[in-house]
């Protein structure tokens, strides 16, 4: 999976766009490339920041993996004070959920309903290239969705006590 963070407008002070990239596979973690732009409106006055950078990240198939700590650390880097952080991942069957980071039994039963709700192997699919798991993955992803969008405030993604952000891999395999 491949996940980028696209720059969104905030107050007119300043935003953070964090650019993602988690790629499936046997590879590992390596920091991307990060870049930051200013923009000066000349009505206003207001100076807009966009920050993007990127990383990979390992799945080793079905599952959550955290990736709070990786854009908290994308954020604080980009030296933005209030903004909008906007994650996005490049990949048509893996998405990127806000779930509750405490207690991983959330996340085990999102995947037993979603497992209920989306089979694997259904009859109905016709795309199955890649097995069984393939169309389902599709479906789920659709469902929960590529993208993410958190405020940013005090230089960091203003998450809930027990929020964090994660990759959902749906696929068996990696």
């Amino acid at each position: 999976p491949r996940a980028k963070i696209y720059p969104l407008y905030t107050d007119g002070r300043a935003f953070a766009a964090l650019h993602l990239r988690a790629i499936a596979g046997r590879r590992p973690l390596r920091n991307g490339r990060a870049a930051t732009a200013a923009v000066f409106s000349l009505k206003t006055g207001a100076c807009i920041m966009v920050f993007q950078d990127s990383f990979d990240i390992v799945t080793r198939g079905r599952g959550t993996y955290a990736l709070t700590r990786e854009v908290q650390e994308r954020v604080e880097r980009a030296s933005v004070r209030t903004g909008i952080c906007q994650v996005f991942v490049h990949h048509t069957s893996a998405s990127l959920i806000h779930c509750e980071n405490a207690d991983p039994d959330v996340r085990d039963d999102l995947e037993r309903f979603m497992g209920g709700l989306v089979p694997d192997g259904d009859p109905r699919y016709v795309h199955t290239a890649e097995g069984p798991d393939d169309m389902a993955a599709h479906v789920r992803s659709v469902l929960t969705g590529s993208g993410l969008n958190m405020p940013v405030r005090n230089g960091r993604c203003d998450l809930g006590a027990w929020q964090g952000v994660f990759l959902w891999e749906p696929r068996r395999h990696g």
